[in-house]
């Protein structure tokens, strides 16, 4: 029953994608399904731990109860968070329309898997602990599986969030740029070449990203997943950094325009009265 340490790392990337990405009620589902296999877990713990201790019928039949909740509700809980997380997937701009595609794919097969799962558990009558542990361990060989799955498809979330943020702050770029041309002062367009500059080098940690993302896919185990996405994150985290170097840069621009805007206009004024 080791699933608790994987439940904890997916809450953990729920945290990490943030909460506006979600739709309330995703948020709720999910808040309500973790907390609840908390407590279902320290009751399990408690049953079992008296079985052992008693090893009477009844806190044996206790024990089996219990097991049989933890297991159904370790299920419901990952279900909900792959639905979160497939809703995140869906609705985040600038993820690549095939990995997109596929991930919502892959994402679906293992909601459904997990429906079943949770069928036949709530469908047992009076199961042996044997019967319980054979139908746990189905799920407990797609643990690295469920963890590379999550691990790839926040990656991407993530990357789809700076790929989306860079296109507007190129979007910027491209309405200063007539401006720039026009005044030709050279403190503007220094700024604006190195603003210009965040924007290819933000591209670079993007496309690093993405060439992890592949090494991620092809992960097999936890820890090899949880390394890529750590590298991910850092990848990201440095071109988000160049983007948030790059709006200084984009702002010094504008307090340069608002000084020589006010003099061109009182020039063309002056210019347009003459000339009456």
């Amino acid at each position: 029953m080791n699933y608790k340490k994987l439940i904890t790392l997916l809450a953990i990337n729920l945290v990490l994608l943030g909460k506006p990405c979600f739709a309330q009620r995703q948020v709720q589902d999910y808040t309500y399904q973790y907390e609840k296999y908390r407590t279902n877990y320290d009751e399990y713990t408690v049953a079992k731990n008296e079985f052992l201790k008693q090893k009477t019928l009844t806190s044996q039949k206790d024990a089996l109860d219990k097991t049989k909740v933890i297991i159904t509700q370790r299920a419901q809980t990952l279900r909900v968070y792959l639905m979160a997380l497939k809703y995140s997937l869906n609705t985040t701009a600038g993820i690549a329309n095939e990995d997109k595609i596929r991930l919502s794919a892959n994402l679906d097969e293992e909601i459904g898997w997990l429906q079943n799962h949770i069928d036949d558990m709530t469908g047992m009558n009076n199961p042996t602990l044997t019967d319980l542990f054979e139908i746990s361990s189905r799920l407990e060989r797609k643990k690295n599986q469920y963890i590379i799955l999550s691990h790839e498809t926040v990656a991407h979330i993530l990357i789809g969030r700076l790929r989306q943020l860079n296109q507007e702050y190129s979007a910027t770029n491209s309405v200063l740029q007539p401006l720039v041309d026009k005044y030709k002062n050279s403190f503007i367009k220094n700024w604006y070449d190195q603003s210009v500059d965040m924007t290819f080098r933000c591209d670079q940690s993007i496309t690093n990203a993405l060439a992890i993302a592949e090494e991620l896919k092809k992960a097999n185990d936890e820890n090899a997943a949880s390394k890529s996405l750590v590298s991910i994150k850092n990848e990201l985290g440095n071109g988000k950094q160049l983007l948030k170097d790059g709006v200084g840069y984009q702002q010094e621009i504008l307090k340069e325009l608002n000084k020589i805007l006010p003099k061109a206009s009182d020039k063309n004024a002056s210019a347009s009265g003459g000339n009456q």
